[in-house]
């Protein structure tokens, strides 16, 4: 009589086919013999590992389910076939990789193995995270895998970004787990769950301040959670990383819904990024919608023809709604402008103040301008000064003109320097270090083209004006003079 020693000689010969034959045939008869059940096992190995990386997802996951079947009654006594089962189940994610083809397996591994014993944490353990976290994308149970899973199961080294075998950083898998775990969290935000991962990723991000992407997903939480000023903090530092990224400024407008102001700041911010049109149909839509709320019709207008231009281009349909908003808009007078580069403008300044509000503002005067370079020059004292590109955050400024900076001071080759986060236009007088207004008698140089008001130096080109002055009154700015390499006061506005 055939016995389960038997499956296992012909499984070891290498005749599989009879093997499993035999294992039927046995298991037929007694259903219940352990030892034919553990034979049959490897069998049902064997067949997984051969259809593993076959790109047949329904027959591995069929193979698994019967290995499962089989080990049903005493998982913890098999922990040695189901680990190379799971290897095999890694295997097998990893081949089929981002697609919806990967499902049926997703789902027969997890039935199962929330029965089995696993080592945690261990390499076949986190090694199935990442199988799951690369191949369940898509898939509905993904949210459900990751909690049973557990995060405090992670390794020391799942915590340290990889490298491809050309040499490109690829995140931590901790990093991952956690971005997956909050985007399914976030479909249907329970409270205590919802809270248990805002602790995790506070946590995270203090022991990890280089991982990108989770304070991100913490302040949609901590939005989620009911806390949008404690969620707006926790995103901006994320959000001045990305600030050249249309999409950041996108998610920034959803949150700021209930401001209309600002939504609108963050909408034109977003669509005036360098990216592809094809990526800003939505938010130009959005845009034109508040700007039409708004009362800014014609520039409404040119969000939706630029919109419609985008999707004709692309070859995309045009929705009715689209055509639709353009006839209403153009009944009610609007006229179609050129752009809205500036309304895109004025908006910045409210945008720079939602990035930099922690960061206190700094009253300073513009000193000079290089032109060539679109360059204003700044002082806020003597011991602080820089410069910016003035060309899209300003428009026509001229030297004397006070503005209002966020400052970061960096270090550089040559020292220490101060770097603008911000910059506006404003009302407010800066230091008398750098900026006075004077009124005295002109006393002119003779044989000179040039004059002074007490220590003020008036130039040549301002007196041209003044022939005839005795007194004036002006202001005058604590400049540089770089042929004496001095400084001094230096008038340049003038007045008799």
């Amino acid at each position: 009589m055939p016995t389960a020693k038997d499956i296992t000689a012909l499984r070891k010969s290498g005749q599989l086919a009879e093997a499993f034959a035999l294992g039927l045939e046995l298991l037929a008869a007694e259903p219940t013999n352990i030892w034919t059940k553990r034979a049959m096992g490897w069998v049902r190995f064997e067949r997984l590992k051969a259809v593993a990386k076959s790109n047949k997802p329904n027959e591995f996951a069929a193979e698994w389910v019967a290995i499962s079947e089989l080990v049903a009654d005493n998982p913890a006594d098999e922990t040695m076939l189901t680990n190379q089962a799971l290897w095999q189940g890694v295997s097998c994610l990893f081949s089929l990789g981002e697609t919806d083809k990967a499902g049926p397996v997703l789902s027969a591994i997890f039935t199962s193995v929330q029965a089995w014993t696993v080592e945690k944490p261990s390499d076949v353990y986190s090694a199935l995270l990442r199988a799951f976290l690369k191949a369940g994308k898509t898939w509905a149970g993904l949210g459900d895998f990751l909690q049973w899973w557990q995060l405090s199961n992670l390794r020391p080294e799942d915590y340290l970004p990889a490298l491809t075998e050309k040499g490109e950083k690829i995140m931590a898998v901790a990093e991952q787990a956690y971005i997956a775990l909050a985007k399914q969290v976030l479909k249907q935000p329970e409270p205590t769950v919802v809270q248990a991962l805002i602790t995790d990723l506070e946590a995270l991000h203090e022991q990890h301040p280089e991982y990108q992407y989770p304070p991100y997903y913490l302040a949609k939480l901590l939005v989620a959670k009911g806390s949008k000023a404690e969620g707006l903090t926790a995103l901006m530092p994320f959000a001045r990383r990305k600030q050249r990224e249309f999409w950041i400024w996108d998610t920034l407008a959803d949150l700021y819904a209930d401001e209309p102001e600002k939504a609108v700041a963050c909408l034109c911010r977003a669509v005036s990024s360098q990216t592809q049109e094809k990526f800003l149909v939505k938010a130009r839509f959005d845009l034109a919608r508040k700007l039409s709320q708004a009362g800014k019709l014609n520039e409404a207008l040119t969000e939706l023809n630029q919109t419609v231009v985008t999707r004709q281009g692309e070859g995309w349909k045009v929705e009715q709604t689209l055509w639709d908003g353009i006839e209403k808009l153009t009944q009610k007078g609007a006229k179609l402008l050129p752009d809205n580069k500036a309304l895109y403008r004025h908006y910045r300044a409210t945008t720079d103040d939602l990035l930099f509000a922690d960061v206190p503002e700094q009253i300073g005067v513009v000193q000079f301008l290089n032109d060539d370079k679109k360059v204003a020059h700044f002082s806020i004292n003597r011991a602080t000064s820089g410069h910016f590109k003035y060309e899209g955050s300003m428009s026509q400024v001229q030297p004397g003109d006070f503005v209002a900076l966020r400052l970061e001071q960096r270090t550089g080759k040559d020292g220490t320097y101060w770097v603008p986060l911000s910059v506006k236009r404003t009302d407010q007088t800066p230091s008398e270090e750098v900026f006075r207004p004077f009124a005295g008698t002109l006393k002119r140089i003779d044989g000179k083209e040039f004059g002074f008001v007490e220590d003020v130096f008036i130039s040549p080109a301002l007196l041209k004006t003044m022939t005839d002055a005795k007194t004036l009154t002006g202001s005058a700015l604590w400049a540089h003079d770089r042929l004496k390499n001095i400084h001094g006061w230096r008038a340049f506005r003038v007045a008799s």
